[in-house]
């Protein structure tokens, strides 16, 4: 007896979800797998019934309902449709004769009904994670809503409406997505352009290091203004974890890599790293014949020797200095810079106004002040390695009752906010640009990915960030009333 198209016996309604659920079950065997590879062996959540349809479309899985529901999809295009559609999640018309649309409805139905739980067949119940995406706003309720087509919502939406949209209706188009509420479909999106719109973030301490997590604000600032996610792993100071850490965001597919340190060092770039655009914050490679990474870090030297010479101007003849032997590089290049104002003001250096202490720390810092300043012959201005130091200068000078500037000028470096606005005189210290340098970091990565060759050699490999003074109250003329 023929049947209308569209109905299907108990028989095969029976058979069409049998197929449906078998294609859920090794399709999530599938994806536990792959997550289990990729983690080292760590079993995660279940993926939602939502995620899954993408992770078994995007895979090519080609079992009984799940294929229905990709021919249904595509319009029986198979692989010519395009991942617009995909990302979208609508469905076209279908132009074979053989299996007409209304044929492959009951099994998509079936198959949202075995995801969700429902206990109806007619794809109008449910819940859960597959009816809510069932329900997501798509591309066409964005048209329908601008009254325009559905490809001139995704030049739009994909950023490729410059010389193609009327800019008046483009406005329109991201208005209507915006009141909508559309949110596009990231991992079909990146199957079709081959980025995943995220950088990874390997800090060294500096997620945990309050004033240098700048850096990774100004990262993702940058980021974020060009459409991409920063993805960050933190590996506390364990030099161990930096090539796991590492590995562990090449295999999320990020499009580039940015390497922070928390200080300005040289660092070992990881042999995983080939083939995949690279920036150093705070750092450069140990390794010079690496032409194809870029670095950004602070000019120490040049800051310094800005900070040394407003003492100079002020009159100060006698200024001390504060080093630390734990940071080498930025220690030379400190000391350098305040050796350079001193002999701009035809200064020459007097050892017995240096000292250094082991660590950046006030703690650490008390020793060494106290030594500079006890004696007869202590100076009447002070340039110090870090804001913490100045610090250990303010309690020392408090202890010899010497009035900070009127006594003792005291130059701090980092502008760690939380110790240079709260100590009285407010503390005058030289800014590291944190922020600047992430921004500028991520700025270079994204120009990078969007070159046409990408892993080419830049003009310019380095960049060194000016560090300005940030004038407060603890400098002043010597011996000021």
């Amino acid at each position: 007896m023929n049947r209308p198209h569209g109905h299907l016996t108990d028989r095969e309604l029976s058979q069409a979800t049998n197929d449906a659920k078998a294609a859920v079950s090794q399709a999530t065997e599938k994806v536990r797998q792959a997550r289990q590879d990729s983690s080292g062996g760590a079993v995660g959540m279940a993926p939602a019934p939502g995620r899954l349809l993408l992770d078994m479309l995007a895979g090519g899985v080609e079992l009984a309902g799940v294929q229905l529901l990709r021919d249904h999809q595509d319009g029986g295009r198979g692989d010519e449709a395009t991942l617009d559609e995909a990302e979208d999640q609508g469905a076209a018309p279908h132009n074979s004769d053989e299996r007409p649309p209304q044929v492959l409805r009951q099994p998509f139905d079936v198959l949202k009904f075995t995801l969700s739980g429902s206990e109806r067949t007619d794809g109008t119940g449910g819940s859960g994670a597959a009816c809510e995406e069932a329900w997501m706003i798509k591309m066409k309720d964005v048209a329908a809503k601008a009254g325009v087509s559905v490809s001139s919502v995704s030049l739009v939406l994909n950023g490729r409406a410059k010389g193609r949209i009327n800019p008046e209706l483009a406005r329109t188009i991201t208005q209507a997505a915006e009141d909508l509420g559309y949110s596009p479909n990231q991992l079909a999106r990146s199957l079709r352009t081959r980025q995943t719109h995220t950088i990874g973030l390997v800090a060294d301490q500096v997620a945990t290091v309050p004033f240098a997590g700048q850096m990774i604000a100004g990262a993702q600032h940058a980021a974020r203004r060009r459409g991409y996610l920063v993805m960050l792993i933190d590996t506390a100071g364990e030099n161990d974890e930096q090539v796991p850490a590492t590995r562990a965001l090449l295999q999320r597919d990020v499009d580039g890599l940015i390497l922070a340190a928390d200080y300005h060092k040289d660092v070992e770039i990881p042999p995983v790293l080939s083939g995949i655009p690279v920036v150093l914050m705070d750092a450069r490679p140990a390794d010079s014949r690496l032409d194809t990474l870029e670095w950004v870090v602070p000019d120490e030297e040049e800051g310094v020797y800005r900070g040394v010479s407003r003492l100079t101007a002020l009159g100060h003849r006698r200024i001390g200095f504060c080093g630390v032997t734990a940071y080498p590089i930025a220690a030379g290049l400190r000391r350098a810079g305040y050796e350079h104002a001193l002999a701009e003001a035809g200064i020459s250096p007097d050892p017995s106004l240096v000292v250094e202490a082991p660590a950046a720390d006030t703690r650490a810092g008390l020793t060494a002040a106290r030594a500079m300043l006890a004696g007869a012959g202590r100076p009447t201005a002070v340039f110090c390695f870090s804001d913490q130091i100045a610090f250990s200068f303010y309690q020392v000078a408090a202890e010899l009752r010497l009035r900070v500037p009127q006594d003792l000028s005291v130059l701090g470096f980092d502008d760690q906010r939380f110790i240079a606005e709260a100590l009285s005189p407010g503390l005058t210290t030289v800014k590291l640009p944190h922020r600047a340098m992430g921004e500028w970091a991520a700025e270079r990565l994204l120009n990078r990915l969007a070159a046409e060759a990408p892993m080419a050699a830049p003009e310019a490999r380095g960049c060194r960030f000016p560090c300005p003074v940030v004038e407060r109250g603890s400098i002043a003329p010597p011996g000021a009333a």
